[in-house]
């Protein structure tokens, strides 16, 4: 926009005094209105873009949350089956099968 049409817009030139191009005019209002349009379709845009990140980011957030229980549910049949093999099977034989699957080895 021109100082000029500033300076009339601000009515510091009396309108009677002035002479202005209509076509000025309109070309000062529609870039205002393109760049305002312009301003608002990225803003849209960047609240798009932003809301997808949000939600993928909420989305990897429930699939660690799943992991971590799939995980407890896995340490805990580890330790039920820890358990159940020592129950099951004596240290000292253990022990033994070792030892003689060692010595099996060792004469191969």
């Amino acid at each position: 926009m021109s100082s000029f049409m500033q300076a009339v817009i601000r009515e510091e030139i009396p309108r009677e005094h002035t002479t202005y191009d209509i076509t000025e005019f309109n070309h000062m209002f529609e870039t205002t209105l393109l760049q305002s349009r312009d301003n608002q379709e990225e803003e849209e845009y960047d609240w798009s873009e932003k809301c997808d990140v949000a939600e993928e980011l909420e989305n990897k957030d429930k699939e660690i949350s799943n992991l971590s229980e799939t995980i407890a549910k896995q340490d805990e049949t580890i330790a039920q089956l820890n358990s159940e093999i020592k129950r099951l099977m004596p240290e000292k034989k253990i022990e033994k099968d070792v030892e003689s699957s060692y010595v099996k080895c060792q004469s191969m």
